[in-house]
């Protein structure tokens, strides 16, 4: 019997959870004098250390890699290099180059024109995570796990991120330096809340969104100066 109402209770869990949408990796929220083209840039060894690895690193330097498609070649173009496409196994890291390219493109500048510069993505502390709620778990066994069926939490999504976003001249040159701190939770439960895999996605969508928006106030506040610089 309880072995029955463990294999139900697991089912729903799955099935019956929140979803995650393409219009949460759409960062909302423009910096009011936007800056001149930008060409995006992310630390593909930092990315996959904070995720694909699992470990927390502290990370101030490394290779950039452009991840801005041209329409026209469908190649990535880079300042560094030229290469295709990468997708990556763990969504995060996905998640991360869609969420920051379309803020750069969308929100911080007007991609209209010639690039002036790179915008770059780094995570200079981070982790990201799931955590297992024992007590609950226990609640659970007590009554069957019927709890679990009237949505009580089974673990939790965490994410914990310090991002930084450097924003340079076509040579290189630092013209501003930005850092914002978020710590996201989303729970795993029926009806509220997410999966296991996609409360811990949903949560460092949030906090990268969070540090984001974050960083464009900053940005926006600094706009004439950088404006002058980047032109």
């Amino acid at each position: 019997m309880k072995r029955s109402l463990l294999i139900f209770a697991l089912f729903a869990l799955v099935i019956s959870c929140k979803s995650i949408y393409y219009s949460d990796l759409s960062p909302k929220g423009q910096v009011s004098n936007k800056l001149p083209a930008l060409q995006p840039q992310y630390n593909t060894y930092n990315l996959e250390n904070i995720y694909s690895r699992g470990s927390t690193v502290s990370s101030t330097s490394g290779a950039y890699n452009s991840y801005y498609i041209e329409k026209t070649d469908k190649t990535l173009n880079s300042g560094y290099s030229t290469t295709t496409s990468t997708s990556y196994a763990d969504e995060r890291i996905q998640d991360v180059i869609t969420i920051f390219e379309k803020d750069v493109i969308e929100n911080i500048t007007n991609n209209i024109g010639q690039k002036k510069g790179y915008a770059r993505f780094n995570i200079r502390t981070g982790e990201s995570y799931s955590k297992f709620k024992t007590g609950n778990f226990l609640i659970g066994w007590c009554f069957l796990f019927t709890p679990y069926l009237f949505g009580m939490n089974a673990s939790k999504g965490i994410t914990t991120l310090e991002v930084e976003v450097e924003l340079c001249d076509l040579s290189g040159n630092t013209v501003g330096r930005y850092n914002a701190f978020s710590h996201v939770e989303k729970t795993v439960a029926l009806w509220r809340g997410y999966n296991k895999t996609n409360a811990v996605r949903m949560s460092n969508i949030e906090c990268v969104t969070n540090c984001l928006n974050q960083i464009k106030e900053k940005i926006d506040n600094d706009s004439r100066r950088l404006r002058t610089l980047l032109n």
